[in-house]
């Protein structure tokens, strides 16, 4: 509203008489243009799409937590805020075409999750999983006791682990779950049970173009990494 106040008083429809207000100096004009900012109200509201939507995804402390009394001292508090408990078993439910889970890091509790969230996703809807498993070091115990599991919800397992020249190796860090090429959680939660009981992780969800390039970063992981199951 400010900026469209501005823009009139710049345009000679308003005056400014103090910090916070107005005066119409054209209301002719103003009412002119009642219908044609009618429309562009409409247009943002119900065509316009933004080419990215973003939410705060946010696993808090168990209470009594500083941080969480903190956040509820301001105006907003833990609105508008998702919880990373709640979104990802909904993003697993929109899958259509493919789901995708890249967690670097696991306990027996998240396994459970990991498998909790596979079998939401829809029949016929492909299910992938990425691990960080070198091809020499044998199966996470959390997960080897699990994969009768995963293999009956015919998750398909990638391990990201590649030697190269050099020192090092090539894997990932990065906690990402990807429902098609649409939506996306991208944050710091692995798939334990600190994560989802004790720590503070932080997240966003994202929808669009975004969400579209993280596909094609998946893509490329799936491509080099070796498969499993």
């Amino acid at each position: 509203m400010v900026s469209f106040l501005e823009a009139g008083t710049a345009s000679g429809l308003f005056e400014k008489c103090s910090g916070l207000t107005w005066r119409a100096i054209d209301s002719g004009t103003l009412v002119e243009m009642t219908d044609l900012m009618t429309g562009v109200a409409i247009y943002l509201s119900e065509i316009h799409k933004d080419d990215n939507t973003v939410d705060v995804v946010l696993s808090t402390p168990p209470n009594p937590s500083q941080m969480v009394r903190e956040l509820e001292k301001q105006l907003l508090g833990r609105w508008g805020l998702l919880d990373t408990r709640e979104m990802l078993p909904s993003l697993a439910e929109q899958a259509r075409e493919r789901f995708v889970v890249m967690s670097p890091f696991m306990d027996n509790d998240g396994v459970e999750i990991l498998i909790s969230l596979f079998r939401r996703v829809a029949p016929g809807v492909r299910r992938q999983l990425v691990i960080r498993r070198e091809k020499s070091v044998h199966w996470p115990t959390s997960f080897l006791a699990a994969k009768n599991e995963f293999d009956a919800l015919h998750v398909e397992v990638y391990g990201y682990w590649l030697e190269k020249e050099g020192p090092g190796n090539e894997t990932f860090h990065a906690k990402l779950v990807l429902a098609d090429n649409r939506t996306a959680y991208i944050g710091s939660s692995n798939m334990t049970k600190w994560s989802f009981e004790y720590s503070l992780e932080l997240g966003l969800k994202v929808s669009g173009k975004a969400a579209d390039r993280l596909a094609d970063i998946v893509d490329a992981i799936l491509t080099v990494s070796e498969r499993i199951i």
